[in-house]
């Protein structure tokens, strides 16, 4: 056969057949056995399977650290990065996983993450049925769910694309938190709400659902994502609500000339004043959707109104508008009342008007 390495003690280099007759004191390697196979060929420890003993190999591990500066040449998970060239792993090291992510070195080499930190790997290259226990018991973003409950929520073993993702801090279940959250996270503000994330987990919100939360808790600046919601669907933004000083979580609390989005079917179905008039409806007609005594009597189911809203005296005329119901007459005309009925103190505009114009 031909010299495999084409080196020789003396330090040339040849090409000349193995054993050569030529040169049998330089020949390097040797055949002390003489049969015809080079002693790194022969049978003995072969710590990387690459077909060489590690006697003649010059890294015995195959970790891309030479024997020389690896701190253990025998532990392909023990090397120096610092000496270590990627480019000469072998394929034995290639198929470990050296920090358990369940990504094979070789593919960590592939897609530049670090092959000795558990939480740096690219997830589509990822086995979960071989990551080891101690992954699975980490929590790789600080999120307080552990890497095993983000990526296998039913417990199966498998990753059937059901759960989270470990390297996101605000992708979540928050009811699966087992472990501490990094102050990282506790500090955060997932959700874009104001409120940041320890502080939802006290006060019993969702931190990843961002019209979940106590205004009152909002120590943090709203993001322009949670500003161009309409939490509540009301039709006006979160941002617009917080600048007119109106409540963005509550339905009912809005200034309507600020509606600039389309109000949901459950805000245009309600009726917030409670006048018998659907907000929807008082759109349509122009009056006001939370003034209770701004309405179209046309409109008006009487028998939707509010018991508040009955008890109000909208025209001023002494009689509560529930009684203007039963008595047949109009709550919004002063002049039209039954005076038995007055019940309320009349209003001054009332008292100093004449109805009958005697």
């Amino acid at each position: 056969g031909t010299d495999p390495a084409g080196v020789e003690t003396d330090g040339s280099v040849t090409a000349a057949p193995y054993p050569d007759p030529n040169d049998v004191a330089n020949d390097f390697p040797a055949d002390t056995d003489g049969n015809g196979t080079a002693d790194h060929l022969e049978d003995g420890p072969d710590t990387d399977s690459d077909g060489l003993q590690n006697g003649c190999d010059l890294d015995d591990d195959g970790d891309g650290d030479p024997d020389e500066t690896d701190p253990d040449p025998q532990d392909p998970c023990v090397f120096d990065e610092n000496t270590q060239d990627l480019t000469m792993t072998s394929a034995f090291f290639d198929a470990l996983d050296c920090d358990g992510d369940g990504v094979t070195n070789g593919d960590e080499i592939i897609d530049g993450t670090e092959i000795l930190d558990p939480c740096s790997f690219n997830q589509n290259n990822q086995d979960y049925t071989t990551t080891t226990l101690e992954f699975q018991e980490l929590d790789c973003d600080g999120d307080g769910v552990t890497n095993g409950d983000e990526i296998d929520p039913d417990g199966n073993g498998i990753d059937d694309n059901n759960g989270t993702d470990p390297l996101d801090e605000c992708d979540l279940d928050v009811t699966s938190q087992t472990v501490p959250p990094s102050q990282t996270w506790i500090d955060g503000d997932c959700d874009g709400d104001g409120v940041i994330n320890g502080d939802e987990v006290t006060d019993g919100t969702d931190p990843t659902d961002p019209c979940d939360f106590l205004l009152e808790s909002a120590t943090v600046p709203m993001t322009p994502e949670w500003e161009a919601l309409d939490c509540d669907g009301d039709g006006v933004t979160n941002g617009d609500e917080i600048a007119d000083g109106t409540n963005p979580l509550d339905e009912c609390d809005l200034d309507v000339t600020s509606q600039t989005v389309p109000p949901s079917q459950a805000w245009m179905d309600g009726d917030c004043d409670g006048d018998g008039v659907t907000n929807g409806q008082e759109v349509t007609d122009g009056t006001d959707p939370v003034d209770p005594c701004d309405y179209d009597p046309a409109s008006q189911d009487t028998t939707t109104v509010s018991s508040e809203w009955e008890a109000l005296d909208c025209d001023g005329d002494g009689v509560t508008n529930g009684d203007e119901i039963a008595d047949g007459t109009d709550p919004l005309d002063e002049c039209d009342l039954d005076v038995t009925s007055q019940t309320v103190p009349p209003s001054q505009t009332w008292i100093d008007g004449d109805c009958d114009g005697d």
